[in-house]
């Protein structure tokens, strides 16, 4: 539950309240997969497919495909609570276990997602759309 809510969070917040001319592509997988080594088929190698791929809830400790994808031109966000040795060198990684400075471990992956969709909203000073999902982080 707490993958569907974070990428459907994620994807609503977007489309609800990002302006802009984008596409957001979206897998969602079969069974319970985690991570990047399950999806790299859908990124292509020598021609990029897309300028950003962002992970919520998966893949903080994927870091072979994260140099992989980064050789390859990909930028990578990943939103993750999921337990790490440490940060990526080629992904930006936002991971409360990771954080010596964030004090709740407990937060989950739509937690992580929702605290991210805070923070831009208090660095560019907006009201705060994204307090009408609490539902998809209760559910989380």
């Amino acid at each position: 539950m707490d993958g569907y809510t974070s990428s459907a969070l994620f994807y609503n917040y977007l489309k609800d309240n990002i302006p802009g001319d984008y596409i957001i592509d979206y897998h969602v997988p079969e069974g319970k997969e985690h991570g990047l080594a399950t999806i790299m088929n859908l990124f292509p190698l020598d021609n990029r497919s897309c300028d950003l791929i962002v992970l919520p809830d998966s893949a903080s400790n994927d870091y072979k495909q994260h140099e992989i994808l980064r050789k390859a031109g990909y930028d990578i966000l990943i939103l993750d609570h999921h337990e790490a040795p440490h940060y990526s060198e080629n992904a930006v990684v936002i991971n409360n276990q990771l954080s010596k400075n964030y004090i709740n471990k407990s937060l989950s992956g739509v937690g992580i997602v929702w605290k991210f969709f805070q923070y831009w909203e208090m660095k560019e000073d907006l009201e705060k759309p994204s307090f009408q999902y609490t539902d998809l982080v209760a559910l989380g």
